[in-house]
Parts: C-alpha cells; sequence; structure tokens
C-alpha cells in the first residue's frame, strides 16, 4: 500500500507538471477578448470586478501579481489560469483513481492498482486536452480556481462516504463548508455541489433506494436554498437593515451595523459551539461549527468594502451592504427578474384591474449626507401582468427576444383575448408544448449538448454559432452522420474544411463516456454522485438561468458547463475497467491489457490533444492588445472615448491602468454610463485625464431610481441639450406616467449649441463642408436610458473644451443619433460641428490625415496568417465588422480627395492584412473591389469581385443541399444572403458586364430550387 501511495503521488506530480506545461506553451504574453483584460487589470489594482464578483480570486491573483512588473501581468495571469487547471486535472484524477479503487478492489481483481492508475489518467487527460476546458485555460479568467474548487469539494464528498468513523466524517464535513464559502468567492453557482453531497449523507445513513434518493434530493435542494437565499442573501439583508438604522438613527458609520451584526453572529455560533454539546447528540454543535466556516469562507466578500473608494477604471464600488446585495445577485443584470418555474411569457399584457404593484422602497447609501436615504419609494414600481399570459416552467418570456424565439421553434400559438382602454385586442401565446420546444431546441440542445458534443464527438469550426449551418455545429468527421445536419462533405467549402478549430474525434471519446457510465451503474452510489452533478452542472444550469437567443448573440458559452464536461471525462475514464474486464474473458495476459489501453489513450486523449494543439496555441495572438492600443492612438490629447461592451473597453482600460498607456484618454464604457459609481467618477481626474464636466443632479442616477426615462411628446421644436438637463434635474418637471411620478423627456428632436472657435483646425475644410454653430438632430425612442441623458449631459459640458469621440464599431446604436457629425478618423469618430454642403457628395465625413496615418502608415495590425498562429473567430470577425469596413471609408474618401496612391496604398494595406484565404471576402470587401475600378485597377477589382462573389455563392450551395435543423434562421440567412447576392451582381454589371451575365444566368436557374427549398424549410405563412 505505501509503495501504491508512492506510484500515485509520483504520478500526479508528473501529471501536473506535464499539464502546466503544455498549458504553459499556449498561452500568450498578452491580453485575449472578453473579460481576460478586465480580470487582469482588477487583479494587479486589486479592484472589484463586474457583478457577482470574484473576491477571492482577485486576492490570490493580487498577491502574485504583487512579485512581477506590469509588463508580465498578462502573462503570469494567464499562467495563473493554467495552473488551476493543472490542479483540476490532478483532483480529477484522484477522483476517478478513488472510484475505480473502490469499485475494483471488492472483485479481487489482479493489477488493480495499474487499472485504477490509467483510469484515473485517461480521465484527466480527457479532460486537460477537451476543448473547452484546454481554452478556459490559457486565458486569464475565474473558471479554472472554479472548477479546481469544485472537483475539491467533490474529492471530499467522496472521502466523506468512505469514512469509518463520526469524527473522521466531521472533519471532512467542515472542510466541505469551508472550501463550499471560498468557492462563493469565486463562483457562486458552486453552492448547487450541496445538493449531491445531501444526497450521499442520507444514502449512506439509509441506503439507496427510491424513497432516499426523493428524501435526499429534496434535502440537498432546500440546503441550496437556505444557503443562498437564506444564510448569503437573507443574512446580508438584515446587516443591511441594521446597517440602515445604526447609521440614520444612532449616527454610526456606514458598516458599523453590518459588521457589528457579522460578529453577532460568530459569536453566537462560537456560544452554540461551546455549550451545546451534552444535547442532540452534538448535531447542533457540528452544524453551528460548518456555519461558521461557510460564513468564514465567503468572508473574502470584504475585499470590496476596502476598495470602495478607489479613483479606478474597471471597480465596481461596494460601500454598503445594500450594494453587496445587488452585486451578490447581479441586479444590474436582471438575474433576479428571470422566472424559473412559474411567470409570464413574452408578449404577456398587464392586468386589467391592477397593472402595477408597489414595491419594497428602495434605499442607497448618499456619501454627501452620510446617511441611507429612499432613492425609490416603490410605488406602482413593479408590472403586474394577466395570469392569462402566465405558464408554469415559462421558457420564452423576454419580450426582446421575441422575434428570435420565433426562430428557434415554430409559434403559432392560442388566441388570448384581452382588454385594453375598453377596447378588446387577440393575442397569440406561445402554447405549452412550443414552450418546451424551445427548450429543448435552443437551450438543451443547442446550448448544452452541442457545446458537450463539441468536446467529445467534434467541433465544425469555432465560428461563432447562432444556428446557421455554418458557423459552430458539432460534427464528427462521419460523413454518414454528419451530412444530415451540416451537409455532404464534398460540399463544404475549403475555408470551412481547412479551419484550424474544425476537430473531428468520430465519436471515440463520447463512446468512452457512454462505456465509463454503463461502468459505473455497479455502484449505485458513485453512479448517482456522478451523475447528477453532470445534470447539475448541464442541464441544471440551462434551467435555472433560463437563457434568451441573444445570450448567445456576444459569445460562445460553452464555459458554463465545464463542470458537467468534467464529470464527463471521470466516465470516460471509467471506461477503462469496463473494457479490462471484457478483455479479461478472453485473456488475462496482461500485455494484452496494456495494449488496449495504449489504443484507448491514442484514441481519447492523444487525439485530443493532437488535433487541439493548433487551435489552443495562442502564444503568438496580440490581437485583442493591438486592437485596443489603435483605438488609444486614433484620439486626440484628452479627449473622452465613448466605447461599447466589453471588449471595446477592457483592452483600453487593460492599457491605461496597468501599462500606463495614453492615460490622458478618458475612456467610457456607454453601457456603464447608468452605475451610479461610475457617473460620480466622472467629475475625478483619472491618471493623466482631467475630470469630465457633467452637471446632473445625482437624485437621477443614484442607486435604486429607474435606469429608463420616458418619451412624452409635448414639442416639435428642437430641445436644447443644456434645457434638457436643466428639465430633468427640476421636481417639478415631473409626471404622473403610469401611476407614479416620473422624469420625462418632452421631444425627440435634440440641439446642441457649439463654440466653433473651439474648432480652429476644421475651417480650412473643402468648399462641400460647413462649419455649424449648433447641431440637430431627431433620435426617437419610446423612453431613453439613463445612459444615454448621461451621455448627453457630457457632450453638452466638454465638446468645446476637449475632444468628444466614439469607437467605430460594429454597432451605432450608442452614438445616440449623432451619426451624421461624427468624422472618421481611423479606428474612432470624432464629433464635429461640419455637415455637407452639396446633397450629391458622400454625407459621411473621414478626417484622411489621421485615418491614414492610424490605419495604413503606423498600422497597429498584423497580418492573418494562420500558417504561424491560429486566428479565433473574435479576431475574424471584428476584422472583418470593423476593420475592413474602416478601410474601405478611408479608401472611399481618399478617392473623393483624388488621393489616389494613397487609396491604392489603404487597399492594398487591408487586403496584405486580412486576405481572402484567412477571411474569406464578403460585402464589405465587395465594395473594395468597386473602388479598385474606381481607381484603374481593373485586374484587382475582379479579383475581388470574383473572391466575394464565389465565397457567398458557395454558402449558398452548401446551405440549401439539405434541409438543415434550425430551418427558419437557415431560410432567413439564404434570403438575406441571397438578396445581397443578387444587389452585389447588379453593382458588378457596371464594371464587368460579361463576369455579372454568367453569374445572373446561375442565379436565374438557382431560383426555381431555392424557391421549393424555401417553402420546405419555412413553417410560417407569407
Amino acid at each position: 500500500m505505501h509503495l501504491l501511495k508512492n506510484i500515485k503521488f509520483v504520478t500526479e506530480s508528473f501529471l501536473f507538471l506535464v499539464v502546466f506545461g503544455i498549458y504553459c506553451l499556449g498561452i500568450s504574453d498578452s491580453i485575449n477578448f472578453w473579460d481576460s483584460p478586465e480580470f487582469i487589470t482588477s487583479n494587479f489594482t486589486f479592484q472589484a470586478t463586474h457583478a457577482p464578483g470574484a473576491p477571492l480570486y482577485t486576492i490570490f491573483s493580487g498577491m502574485v501579481l504583487a512579485f512581477f512588473s506590469a509588463e508580465n501581468a498578462a502573462l503570469i495571469s494567464n499562467a495563473i489560469s493554467a495552473f488551476f487547471g493543472a490542479i483540476t486535472v490532478v483532483m480529477v484524477f484522484k477522483i476517478t483513481y478513488f472510484i475505480c479503487f473502490q469499485i475494483l478492489q471488492k472483485q479481487l481483481i489482479r493489477h488493480v492498482e495499474l487499472y485504477t492508475i490509467l483510469s484515473g489518467l485517461l480521465a484527466s487527460l480527457s479532460l486537460a486536452f477537451s476543448t473547452s476546458f484546454w481554452t478556459a485555460s490559457i486565458e486569464t479568467e475565474v473558471y479554472t480556481m472554479s472548477f479546481a474548487l469544485f472537483t475539491v469539494l467533490v474529492y471530499t464528498i467522496l472521502l466523506w462516504h468512505r469514512a469509518e468513523t463520526t469524527k473522521t466524517e466531521t472533519k471532512l464535513m467542515a472542510i466541505f463548508f469551508l472550501v463550499l464559502g471560498l468557492s462563493v468567492g469565486v463562483h457562486i453557482i458552486l453552492l448547487a455541489t450541496v445538493v449531491p453531497f445531501a444526497l450521499v449523507v442520507v444514502v449512506k445513513k439509509y441506503q439507496l433506494n427510491i424513497k432516499t434518493f426523493v428524501i435526499g434530493l429534496g434535502l440537498g435542494l432546500l440546503c441550496f436554498v437556505i444557503l443562498q437565499n437564506i444564510w448569503i442573501g437573507g443574512m446580508i439583508s438584515i446587516a443591511a437593515q441594521i446597517d440602515i438604522y445604526a447609521v440614520n438613527s444612532l449616527g454610526f458609520h456606514v458598516n458599523f451595523g453590518a459588521l457589528a451584526f457579522f460578529m453577532f453572529v460568530l459569536v453566537v455560533l462560537a456560544l452554540i459551539y461551546k455549550f451545546s454539546y451534552p444535547y442532540a447528540k452534538g448535531i447542533l454543535k457540528h452544524f453551528s461549527l460548518f456555519l461558521a466556516l461557510f460564513l468564514l469562507g465567503t468572508s473574502s466578500y470584504v475585499m470590496p468594502f476596502l476598495t470602495a473608494d478607489s479613483n479606478t477604471l474597471v471597480a465596481e464600488q461596494i460601500n454598503s451592504p445594500l450594494r453587496l446585495k445587488d452585486y451578490i445577485k447581479a441586479q444590474r443584470f436582471g438575474i433576479a427578474e428571470i422566472p424559473v418555474v412559474y411567470g409570464s411569457v413574452y408578449n404577456a399584457q398587464l392586468d386589467n384591474e391592477t397593472p402595477y404593484l408597489d414595491a419594497d422602497p428602495v434605499y442607497t447609501y448618499d456619501t454627501e449626507k452620510k446617511k441611507y436615504i429612499i432613492s425609490d419609494d416603490g410605488h406602482l414600481k413593479d408590472a403586474n401582468y394577466s395570469a392569462k399570459f402566465k405558464m408554469l416552467f415559462p421558457r420564452m418570456f423576454d419580450a426582446k427576444d421575441k422575434e428570435k424565439y420565433k426562430t428557434w421553434t415554430t409559434i403559432k400559438g392560442e388566441t388570448i383575448k384581452h382588454k385594453i382602454n375598453d377596447s378588446l385586442w387577440t393575442y397569440t401565446k406561445p402554447t405549452f408544448s412550443e414552450n418546451l420546444s424551445f427548450f429543448y431546441n435552443y437551450q438543451v440542445y443547442w446550448l448544452n449538448l452541442r457545446y458537450l458534443y463539441w468536446n467529445f464527438i467534434g467541433r465544425q469550426n469555432d465560428l461563432h454559432g447562432l444556428g446557421v449551418m455554418t458557423n459552430g455545429n458539432w460534427m464528427s468527421g462521419i460523413n454518414a452522420i454528419d451530412r444530415h445536419r451540416v451537409g455532404e462533405s464534398q460540399a463544404i467549402p475549403e475555408y470551412y474544411k481547412s479551419n484550424k478549430s474544425a476537430d473531428f474525434y468520430y465519436f471515440i471519446p463520447f463512446l468512452m463516456g457512454l462505456i465509463g457510465f454503463l461502468f459505473l451503474l455497479k455502484h449505485k452510489t458513485y453512479a448517482w454522485l456522478i451523475g447528477l452533478l453532470f445534470l447539475i452542472f448541464g442541464l441544471g444550469i440551462t434551467i435555472y438561468v433560463n437563457p434568451v437567443p441573444r445570450s448567445i448573440s456576444i459569445r460562445e458559452r460553452d464555459y458554463i458547463f465545464i463542470g458537467s464536461f468534467i464529470m464527463f471525462t471521470i466516465w470516460i475514464g471509467l471506461s477503462i475497467p469496463f473494457l479490462m474486464l471484457l478483455v479479461k474473458k478472453v485473456t488475462s495476459k496482461l500485455k494484452v491489457h496494456v495494449i488496449v489501453c495504449l489504443i484507448v489513450f491514442a484514441l481519447v486523449p492523444f487525439q485530443l490533444m493532437a488535433k487541439g494543439w493548433d487551435n489552443h496555441h495562442n502564444s503568438g495572438d496580440d490581437f485583442a492588445y493591438r486592437f485596443g492600443k489603435s483605438y488609444l492612438d486614433a484620439c486626440p490629447e484628452q479627449a473622452i472615448l465613448i466605447t461599447n461592451g466589453d471588449n471595446m473597453t477592457f483592452p483600453l482600460w487593460y492599457l491605461q491602468q496597468v501599462e500606463d498607456y495614453r492615460t490622458d484618454v478618458r475612456v467610457l464604457n456607454f453601457n456603464q454610463l447608468n452605475i451610479e459609481s461610475h457617473i460620480s467618477n466622472l467629475k475625478r481626474p483619472q491618471q493623466a485625464s482631467l475630470p469630465v464636466e457633467f452637471d446632473l443632479d445625482k437624485d437621477l442616477y443614484q442607486d435604486g431610481v429607474e435606469r429608463f426615462i420616458y418619451y412624452y411628446n409635448q414639442s416639435d421644436k428642437p430641445l436644447e441639450i443644456g434645457n434638457l438637463t436643466q428639465f430633468l434635474n427640476s421636481d417639478k418637471t415631473l409626471a404622473i406616467i403610469n401611476g407614479r411620478k416620473r422624469h420625462y423627456v418632452p421631444s425627440n428632436l435634440f440641439k446642441l449649441k457649439i463654440d466653433s472657435s473651439a474648432f480652429p483646425s476644421l475651417t480650412s475644410k473643402s468648399y462641400d463642408v460647413q462649419l455649424m454653430s449648433s447641431l440637430i438632430w431627431k433620435y426617437p425612442k419610446k423612453y431613453y436610458g439613463l445612459n444615454e441623458m448621461v451621455l448627453y449631459n457630457i457632450i453638452e459640458n466638454n465638446i468645446n473644451n476637449r475632444p468628444i469621440c466614439f469607437a467605430n464599431t460594429e454597432d451605432d446604436k450608442f452614438k445616440v443619433g449623432l451619426s451624421p457629425y461624427l468624422m472618421n478618423k481611423g479606428m474612432v469618430s470624432q464629433l464635429v460641428p461640419l455637415q455637407r454642403i452639396a446633397k450629391n457628395k458622400n454625407p459621411r465625413l473621414v478626417d484622411t490625415k489621421n485615418a491614414y496615418e492610424n490605419l495604413v502608415k503606423n498600422t497597429a495590425f498584423k497580418p492573418f496568417d494562420s500558417e504561424s498562429i491560429h486566428v479565433k473567430s473574435e479576431n475574424k470577425s471584428y476584422a472583418r465588422e470593423i476593420l475592413r469596413k474602416n478601410y474601405f471609408y478611408l479608401a472611399q474618401a481618399l478617392i473623393e480627395e483624388n488621393q489616389i496612391e494613397k487609396a491604392k496604398k489603404t487597399i492594398e494595406t487591408c487586403l496584405e492584412l486580412f486576405p481572402n484565404e484567412e477571411l474569406p471576402f464578403n460585402r464589405l470587401a465587395f465594395g473594395l473591389g468597386t473602388l479598385c475600378f474606381r481607381i484603374g485597377d481593373t485586374e484587382k477589382g475582379n479579383e475581388i469581385y470574383r473572391a466575394a462573389m464565389h465565397n457567398m455563392w458557395e454558402e449558398l450551395q452548401w446551405i440549401t443541399s439539405i434541409n438543415p435543423q434550425n430551418p427558419i434562421i437557415n431560410a432567413t440567412y439564404v434570403k438575406e444572403n441571397l438578396l445581397m447576392y443578387q444587389k452585389m451582381n447588379k453593382v458588378m454589371a457596371k464594371f464587368n458586364k460579361e463576369l455579372a451575365i454568367t453569374h445572373q444566368k446561375n442565379i436565374d436557374d438557382f431560383i426555381a430550387f431555392y424557391t421549393r427549398w424555401y417553402a420546405e424549410n419555412w413553417p410560417y405563412e407569407e
């Protein structure tokens, strides 16, 4: 046994070093997109991240980064993920080894030690090189630390189950609750591990049967609700109420009451622990200990309070228990409003008799008044929807996704008559079967099973999968199976076939997992434990989160299900003993058994590693870094840069706060201009950036107030922004809307006065541009967001003193109607008082001098080259939708200014950076072809035309070669692209009539087939 322990320890150590080493070979020394730069920045500056936060992760990472310079912050942060990824892999080895050993030793099988070690290695290496886990382990994120704690909890449950004495059980349960509390400070969803633990406790005490299973599951769910909603949520709520009393009535400093309450709780638990042992066989004593340890574990949430007064860009400022409560519940993301068991459908209408209900008053701590105030009295705040529009298990509930729900399942619904203002209206409410159809089609299959299949059957590519047949599907590599979902292999365009992220595993890892699952059924307790964990962190998360279609409109969400993938790899590992027992029936020769094991290793983890290596090797990927840098470089000195979304903001904040680069530019995330702390920080200097002038009253944006302002038309005349500010700042302008007093916007036509002398460099512009003394624009909406009003106020107060710039992105919604007055400077557009005079001229303004400097002469970007590095899908997306568009606008403007040579150079640069082979030409690249014809480069124009048309034609042929899954989405995609193809062909006819005629013949031949195909795949009446 001692020798076995030594072998096991050596194996675990070697496993850690190998996996950690492979991960480190693939990590980048730069930032990636999404949350990576935010976490690096918050770790380096020791600030709270976005809700619900990960303070324990921040504390640990911050302590490590304290030993390194800023220039190594990204590399070390990425390495921390690799470290915890390798720790998780070792823990999976230990879990699989433990389960396998417990089962095999009872069967008196020879070579148990060998089989258990091989079983653990197979499971752990399968996890290590599964695509989702590998990706998480080489980028800065909180996930691998979360997975490490998750596997520690699972291993502790297994040890508890095998514990032979009450003393050992108590120690292990104490460890469990301490680690569970720590895990809350990393990923709060790990609280769900208490559910299978409760089941194991009941089963160990009373044996496994249907009755004990139901009791154990019910007890586990009860424990989960108690810990999340009562012990965490309830305790913070009580602490908040005590703190309000202590501050407002007793005059104490904020947080004193909350601190006193938590100290009181700890003292009570300590007293219970000390004096309760003689009673109830020590249950109360142990119960108090476990709660105290859990509370101690969650204490990492003290960290945000310690940094609440910091003046940083990233920080979520938590200055009171009320803010902590909203922070942990991720209140501003609307998570608390998501229905799970019962609720309204997406087109629900208000109840006729009581359309609105009173809510609890909302308190907030006012830092100026040094007391808690009521920011919202709650009067008629909550919408009360008619019971006719409610159902059990509502999966289609969000009005914003009304049309997208209809693309994932056919909704013909049931007719509902509902009276509004004495008129009877007819609505179509989705039926319960349609609700379940969406649940399976989108939430279960597309958001859960598809990701499972990605990891263990194969992946088509890493292109963003929104339901179209070309992107993000699972794919086995077996044509007979795949062709029914993604078409025949010969119909797939070469670009998709050669994509490095196209990894096919031929079902082998998946089948090994099913075999291991069958083996585990021999031990029902372990089977239920692993099976329940697989379901909780897969299907359970899906049900609890209740995702909407736009939840993946931003990015893939496979990482949230890795907990279930970990359980699946344990099943893969347990295929070893199953196969060994099977082979033993034929021969008992150890050599044969070892050969079989080697074959399994070659077909599962080594196949995963070999095929995944090229698309998990990020060491040369610095696109996100260069992307963010190019935004800052395009800004004038002391500019205010308005961005939207994580990827347009976090890389910039990383550059400023970690690398101290272009700190004179004030970067404002439009999406966060409705958060009190972010708005208040406008008035403070940030590094080298001067304060932002701003004069909206705090009553309008303090925590708790409504974040939207109704439009109520009172005038058709332009409303000056300065007058709008005064209007909103006045309590006399409130109106009764839906039964409560609300601010409103009295016009959707706005005016901004500008001192044109503040723009001396614009006076020498060409004859077709005039300088304006005021800007007038129409921005119609049913209601306006607080962030829009804040942005208007910022612009009005700062436009004459410092440059106002907007990031050039895929989306113009955050430009609040000001697009006609924006001058493109390359990666950003500056708000200027200019307007075209000649109507026949291109209305788009381009500062060709600065744009050429930023995009061509001193471009920050490197050519896409998949031979040296895998080009990620988000890099491709931004290069296609943002960068190519900016190069097109610049080249077009240069041609209009008769700067032909510079226009040629601009087009050449764009094509060199983003060639067709790496980033297939589409409609935007097609426009570059048109510009080539305009400057006389016929050869290049024809080349671009042919490539763009060929790419689109191949896709149209491919998708229509079968009746695909998600027929509504694919039929819509084909219809839109066919119309675009026809428009492009008409443009091409102006420059290459012969080629256009050939394409038109193809279109004419295709139309008849397409019409039949479309009818077969379109379930709605046209």
